[in-house]
């Protein structure tokens, strides 16, 4: 009976050291997304694009579905977008270099943009960050 219970304990710990080498060694199939299915913005044609850069003050902060900020009477699209084969998103920062939220800017405040306009005349934020006084 002792014999019998070693042999019962010794094929469930082989057991269990097979499954957790199989699971720790095996590739992560189930684990990854595709990228392209979480994407929930638009794609940018670089055919004429225009890169540009804005120095002015927050006139009005919208939040909601389409985030944006109106700068220097000019509306700055907050969003995710791809650009160059390369899913991106407009990143805000305040005036230490540090990554901030929408909620975060305040009207009056001036802003330093870096952006792509599009062919339409759209003006899609890059970056947008606080500038320093």
């Amino acid at each position: 009976m002792q014999r019998n219970r070693r042999i019962t304990v010794l094929t469930v710990a082989m057991a269990v050291i097979f499954l957790g080498t199989w699971v720790f060694c095996s590739p992560d199939v189930y684990a990854q997304a595709d990228e392209s299915a979480l994407f929930s913005g638009f794609a940018i044609d670089p055919q004429g694009v225009i890169p540009f850069k804005l120095v002015g003050t927050i006139m009005e902060i919208n939040q909601g579905d389409s985030p944006n900020l109106v700068v220097a009477e000019k509306t700055i699209l907050i969003t995710e977008y791809e650009y160059l084969n390369e899913i991106q998103s407009t990143k805000l920062i305040n005036n230490s270099g540090n990554t901030i939220e929408i909620t975060d800017f305040e009207t009056g405040q001036r802003v330093i943009v870096i952006g792509l306009k599009l062919p339409d005349e759209t003006l899609v934020g890059e970056q947008i960050q606080i500038k320093p006084k």
